[in-house]
């Protein structure tokens, strides 16, 4: 038998391959893998970022992964920042103890696709959590919204966020408007929040 996994450009595909293989190498299966990937431009790569296929950068805002699963009133919605541990804990554990489709958005900096050091991944989390990048919030059957974490939204974090990573190093990223673009999305999920709850 032969599997094929095809990800987005990130370590999803390639987790996920290890995963299955364990589980076949486990029922006394014969397993090999051949993964071959490359930072490349996906719907949730943050505008401007250079990958193999967006070389001057993308141009296009970034997908909201929880607003798409809430549009379809999953029971339960999330994104997870891995540096924050208890915060995480919490957020799967949600998503364990609920039925039916549950959809966690993990932020986990790859160095490959990020173009940055292995030892800055932590960094890298808080400095988005921390500037807003990206929102820590949870949506419960696509109705109400709850924000776990509130950020400063101050242009150090983002341009330090940018600085660590050679995909940002081009003509797309320009911090004072992604200040702005940041400010008006964090309005929105705000509104969200007190509308919903």
């Amino acid at each position: 038998m032969e599997l094929r996994l095809h990800g987005r450009g990130g370590q999803g595909g390639l987790t996920c391959a290890k995963i299955l293989a364990a589980c076949y190498a486990r029922e006394g299966k014969h397993v090999q893998a051949f993964a071959d990937y490359a930072g490349e431009r996906y719907s949730t790569t943050s505008r401007g970022a250079v990958t193999n296929t967006t070389p001057r950068g993308k141009t296009q805002r970034k997908k909201d992964i929880v607003a798409i699963m809430a549009a379809h009133r999953v029971p339960y919605a999330a994104t997870v920042p891995l540096a924050k541990r208890e915060d995480a804990l919490r957020n799967m554990r949600a998503a364990l103890d609920l039925q039916g489709f549950r959809s966690l958005h993990v932020l986990a900096p790859c160095q490959t696709g990020c173009k940055s050091e292995s030892v800055d991944g932590v960094e890298l989390i808080c400095l988005a959590v921390r500037s807003g990048l990206f929102l820590v919030h949870e949506v419960f059957d696509g109705r109400r919204t709850a924000i776990d974490v509130e950020p400063k939204l101050s242009l150090d974090p983002l341009r330090k966020y940018f600085a660590l990573q050679v995909r940002f190093k081009g003509d797309g990223v320009h911090v004072e408007a992604r200040s702005r673009s940041l400010h008006e999305e964090w309005a929105h999920l705000r509104r969200a929040a007190l509308w919903e709850s």
